[in-house]
């Protein structure tokens, strides 16, 4: 069992690595980009889960591990207009383009959501509007975190 779970870190590690390089060669001056580490709260639907976030301009991948294996769910993004967005609270609705892992049911190509990134208290909540999910709101603590996302404080 130790050495199937190192495999799986060195794997995420390495998936994780790769898909923030194609991101950075992506960026330009004019990119905007959110970048996150950070665990799913206890108190949240799927409490405990690593989960990392890879936002750049208006597309979004969220990266993480079920009993079923990895999953990488690809969305586009707009900027939200129902959400109160202050200086360090940006807001997006988005709409799940890909999941990759076939054998995760829960979300599907077409659902939607809010996605909220509070970069004061360091948290990032995503909010399904439709789906299998509907109403549940998966909350994340984030960890560590890299954007040019406007707002007032430094990223870390």
């Amino acid at each position: 069992m130790p050495k199937l779970r190192m495999l799986f870190l060195i794997s995420i590690a390495i998936l994780l690595v790769a898909t923030q390089n194609v991101f950075a060669a992506q960026l330009d001056s004019t990119s905007s980009y959110f970048f996150s580490k950070g665990k799913t709260a206890y108190s949240s639907h799927f409490p405990g889960i690593p989960i990392w976030t890879l936002l750049v301009n208006d597309d979004v991948k969220f990266i993480y591990h079920t009993e079923d294996g990895r999953v990488v769910v690809k969305a586009s993004l707009l900027q939200s207009t129902d959400c109160d967005q202050g200086s360090n609270i940006v807001c997006f609705d988005g709409t799940v383009t890909d999941v990759i892992n076939p054998s995760f049911e829960a979300i599907k190509v077409g659902d939607t959501f809010r996605m909220t990134i509070d970069l004061d208290e360091k948290n990032e909540t995503v909010s399904f509007l439709s789906g299998f999910l509907e109403n549940v709101d998966v909350k994340i603590g984030l960890s560590k975190t890299r954007t040019n996302l406007p707002h007032d404080g430094n990223s870390n």
